[in-house]
């Protein structure tokens, strides 16, 4: 019978201690390296000092990602057999997730964070059941298929509400399961550190403390009598194991007041629950949004150089499939650096308190220059794969060609973008440009397919490449039918003039390599026009009011408050700045934002041979400055817009949208690519779950009636449906609207992420369309051809 005043029933609580993996929050980077390598030598001499205890007293320890796991074995190899022989005993747990998730994890890169645990536990002979992931809000819908195919069964989650809504019951299990039917048991506890106030030290006596918990938990309905905490060997993240548990366990239980205390690690406490859960477990088959994905706008550049690798890594491995050789030590460093910059923990939690500290300053540099290393290795990995499978044809070229790959799993007509060295093509060698660019148009010439005979025009820009300022030229042309995984070659035919008049001019006609039939992209003025589509932009707001899907006839542009790609500029109107939208006490819905858009100066793009485009240039106002050039092809049936933002890295709570209207029915839906799945927002999603915003992979579409619009978005992670939320924190997301903002960039948090971004920042859209209702694989692949696109190279002798 229980004895605790206020308690109905017996209970037991499972301990399960850990750290919380915060690389960077409380200390740099570099410091905490070492301390979580520490940290399990020190579990292990806990586990050999409590040896001579009983089961539930002796010290138990769960490594809460396996990276630490990682850089133990780095850093202590002598132990090896030590570690493994408790994992083995199941003292220590080796749990599945390589680092805490964000929603920049891609399919990828999220199986690849869940290989690493495997692939140790089959070397050393145990089992990887458990998963656990902790602080952030959410996880993508397609997160438990590809937990379940790896073998992990268990999903103990403890999230951190700071910045949130709460989804309820909590604690509780369930099983969680994807679209595709995969699923796995999940935990959804308190808070990483509950236990530490339940049972730690402190002046309130441990049996008011318990008793008051459990009381709690019989008075909401909690249906059992055990239940899970999770504790720290001192009350912060990045903390040390306790040896001192063992104590507290001991003394509690030798109280013999109606409350057990054991020390397991999730693998028990999900066996236990499996057996003995009191009613049945209930199903949650959506998605589970995170409330703070918005954090990774807090510094688009840098999110948008880790998406740049992933997908950069993957055409590597395309290009291994395709007979390249695979450097698998650079794959490595390249995968390892791009999940520590998508990894939950941004930067000091001092990052807007004190911008300017040492820790700020020190922890977001080396928190970028993860992203950095990321782009740089994965572009030099996916150039030097791409160059060892080179294509060798029967007339071996004697002269430079470009080769032409296709990453992808079907055939490929798009454009391509490299760099030619002007002395490729036959200018000095030695030649260098010392003005601050290069103005020379270099040597113009032209692509002949070498399968076709048909010639190909470029679009040529000069540039400058390397540290020698040697000239060359950015080049665009359209490669056609490129197989995939595959490889066209393309011949470099020289432009010779010959007979030119002394002080006189020769006109030459370029003769289209295009396919006969199709008409030219025309401008007239603010519109656009091809065979596919006809635009037209609007110069008062910078976007597209107008978008004709001309095999249908239909109008894209939905009507509304907003043009297509619309730049909105939105500032918080307060002295409390970021905190009028939420600060450590809680959030508030009655912040008050500032939203303009300035005027733009529309004129005709850079020529080019195969289509044509309109550069908008925001003239002037309260808003930084920002540059759009929207694109039509001769036969792509896509539209491109690229956008350039200039903004000063000041600390400024603001925040820059770009609309995307595209309902033109009353009941539109709108479609999201998460990590592994598709999800409708507010449909497919956990009751509490992110409804103001949410993380977006490769794209997101909008099916109105019988007809489907896809918009890529490689650069930006994040969108919000139905117009701008930010400030509503919405308990429930109303029905579709067919308006979908991507957000590009914030700095609303008031810790850990960056309290300002600046300079010049690019991101891109593709927008593509067809009759017919949505369908996934078909935006798929049409969102992919723009993530990971054609692949250019120079061949040499």
């Amino acid at each position: 019978m229980p004895k605790l005043p206020g308690l109905t029933r017996p209970w037991e609580i499972y301990l399960v201690q850990h750290t919380h993996v915060d690389i960077g929050y409380t200390e740099s980077q570099q410091v905490l390296f070492r301390k979580h390598a520490e940290f399990i030598a020190q579990a292990l001499n806990y586990c050999t000092a409590t040896d001579h205890l009983p089961p539930g007293e002796q010290f138990t320890w769960t490594c809460e990602v396996s990276w630490t796991v990682k850089e133990f074995l780095r850093r202590y190899p002598q132990r090896a057999d030590e570690f493994f022989r408790r994992v083995r005993e199941g003292r220590i747990e080796v749990t599945g997730i390589y680092l805490q998730l964000t929603d920049l994890f891609g399919t990828e890169l999220l199986t690849k964070s869940l290989e690493y645990a495997s692939a140790l536990g089959t070397e050393h002979g145990f089992e990887v059941v458990s998963a656990v992931n902790d602080d952030v809000n959410g996880w993508p819908w397609g997160f438990p298929r590809l937990m379940a195919a790896q073998g992990i069964r268990y999903f103990d989650v403890s999230i951190n509400e700071t910045r949130a809504l709460p989804v309820r019951p909590r604690p509780s299990p369930f099983y969680w399961t994807g679209p595709d039917g995969s699923r796995v048991l999940m935990w959804h506890g308190e808070h990483y550190m509950h236990g530490n106030g339940v049972l730690g030290p402190g002046e309130t006596p441990d049996e008011e403390r318990v008793a008051g918990y459990l009381g709690k938990l019989e008075a909401d309905g909690y249906p059992h009598n055990v239940v899970e905490l999770r504790v720290h060997g001192e009350p912060h993240d990045n903390a040390p194991p306790g040896l001192w548990w063992s104590d507290v366990v001991r003394d509690w239980n030798a109280r013999d007041n109606g409350v057990e205390v054991r020390l397991c690690t999730p693998h028990t406490w999900f066996e236990h629950v499996e057996k003995h859960w009191p009613e049945p477990i209930r199903e949650l088959r959506a998605g589970w949004p995170d409330w703070w994905a918005d954090g990774n706008g807090t510094a688009l550049y840098e999110s948008a150089l880790a998406r740049k690798a992933a997908a950069d890594v993957a055409i590597a491995e395309a290009a291994a499939r395709a007979g390249g050789v695979l450097d698998l030590e650079r794959l490595e460093a390249a995968t390892e650096a791009t999940m520590f910059f998508c990894e939950h923990t941004w930067g000091a939690w001092c990052s807007t308190d004190y911008p300017d500290a040492l820790e700020s300053r020190a922890q977001w540099n080396t928190k970028a220059g993860f992203a950095f290393t990321a782009a740089v290795e994965s572009r030099n990995l996916k150039e030097d794969t791409l160059r060892s499978c080179l294509p060798v044809g029967a007339d071996r070229c004697v002269r430079p060609e470009v080769v032409v790959f296709n990453p992808l799993g079907y055939s490929l007509t798009d454009t391509v973008e490299m760099t030619i060295l002007d002395s490729v093509l036959g200018d000095d060698p030695n030649k260098q440009v010392m003005q601050q660019s290069n103005t020379d148009d270099g040597i113009p010439f032209y692509l002949v397919d070498k399968d076709t005979g048909q010639r190909v025009d470029v679009a040529r820009c000069p540039v400058l490449v390397d540290s020698a300022r040697r000239p060359a030229q950015s080049v665009r042309f359209v490669a056609r039918d490129v197989p995939p995984l595959g490889w066209k070659r393309y011949q470099i035919v020289h432009f010779v003039a010959r007979d030119v008049p002394a002080n006189g001019w020769k006109r030459y006609e370029i003769v289209s390599g295009k396919s006969e039939g199709v008409p030219g992209t025309k401008i007239d003025g603010y519109t656009l026009e091809n065979s596919h589509f006809c635009l037209t932009v609007d110069p008062q707001t910078g976007g597209v009011s107008s978008l004709i899907d001309k095999s249908s006839g239909r109008q894209l542009v939905g009507s509304g408050a907003y043009t297509l790609n619309q730049y909105v500029y939105e500032t918080v109107d307060s002295p409390l700045g970021r905190e009028a939208l939420c600060e450590w006490t809680g959030i508030h819905r009655d912040a008050p934002l500032v939203r303009v858009t300035p005027r733009f100066q529309v004129s005709p793009g850079r020529p080019m041979p195969f289509g044509a485009s309109l550069v908008l240039t925001s003239a002037g106002g309260d808003a930084p400055a920002m540059r759009t050039e929207i694109t039509l092809y001769d036969e792509i049936a896509r539209v491109d817009i690229a956008n350039a933002v200039t903004k000063a890295p000041v600390d400024c709570s603001d925040s820059i949208y770009q609309a995307f209207p595209l309902g033109t029915s009353e009941e539109p839906v709108v479609y999201l690519e998460v990590a592994g799945a598709v999800m409708r927002p507010g449909t497919d999603q956990v009751p509490g779950t992110a409804t103001d915003w949410h993380g977006v992979q490769d794209y997101f579409a909008v099916a109105s009636g019988d007809h489907t619009t896809i918009v890529a978005t490689p650069d930006v992670p994040l969108v919000q449906v139905n117009g701008i939320n930010t400030g509503l924190w919405q308990e429930t997301l109303p029905p579709h609207n067919g308006l979908v903002m991507s957000w590009v960039m914030n700095n609303y948090w008031f810790t850990n992420f960056p309290a300002a971004q600046g300079g010049t920042v690019h991101y891109d859209y593709s927008v593509a369309s067809h009759e017919g209702a949505f369908e996934a694989e078909r935006a798929s692949r049409f969102a992919a051809s723009i993530r990971k696109p054609l692949q250019a190279l120079v061949s040499t002798p």
